[in-house]
């Protein structure tokens, strides 16, 4: 603990207005990503009101979609906000690390638009799963980078906490990765497989409680 306290001198900036800069862009850049996933949402121009039904019929592929993107990119800022209440301190290696989640965030509208249009194929599907692999892997980098030897975090954070931070934020790219071996196989089944990032957040939840039971007060 000592060592990586001692690195605080070695190009590291105490939390104040800049780390809060940094916030406050990554806040705004997965807003922005989040409300861009709805302009994949659209149904054909020269639709006739007879044609609505059928054309909204046609869209509930792209519908879950956007409403699948949305719930995984709505965990990764939750885990990335929380995560940004316990970093204390930054370097350059943590902006570059964040910069690079907030590429891959600020890309998640086009595989979500592939994979809406082409869904029952193996490319889309290992398409989006491999982005939003990339993502959560960033996302679970950052906090592991963050936190290793207490680099950039309080010396006071509980180790569980820390394990307990990178389990939750970990989980969901895993399933992500695992199922692009299984669309070669079957698209409809990688895809039905994701749903396992549902009973895995639940499975979490009973073991350690909700995200805001037992975590330690930032310091």
């Amino acid at each position: 603990m000592t060592g990586g306290l001692a690195r605080r001198n070695e190009g590291e900036n105490d939390r104040g207005d800049d780390l809060d800069r940094v916030v406050f862009f990554s806040d705004a850049v997965f807003a922005i990503a989040m409300t861009v996933l709805a302009l994949t949402l659209h149904i054909p121009a020269r639709t006739t009101d007879a044609g609505v039904a059928r054309a909204l019929r046609e869209a509930l592929p792209s519908i879950y979609t956007y409403a699948l993107s949305f719930t995984v990119v709505g965990l990764y800022w939750v885990a990335h906000h929380r995560m940004f209440r316990y970093i204390n301190r930054f370097d350059s290696t943590l902006l570059a690390l964040n910069l690079a989640t907030l590429g891959a965030v600020a890309f998640t509208p086009f595989p979500t638009s592939v994979l809406g249009n082409y869904g029952n194929t193996t490319a889309a599907v290992v398409f989006y799963a491999a982005t939003m692999g990339v993502l959560g892997s960033l996302v679970t980098l950052l906090w592991a980078y963050a936190s290793y030897n207490y680099r950039l975090i309080a010396a006071t954070t509980p180790q569980n906490f820390i394990a307990n931070r990178l389990l939750r934020s970990g989980a969901v790219p895993i399933v992500f990765i695992a199922s692009i071996p299984i669309a070669f196989a079957s698209p409809n089944a990688a895809e039905w497989f994701w749903l396992l990032i549902v009973i895995i957040r639940i499975l979490l939840r009973r073991h350690y409680g909700t995200t805001f039971e037992g975590e330690p007060r930032p310091q």
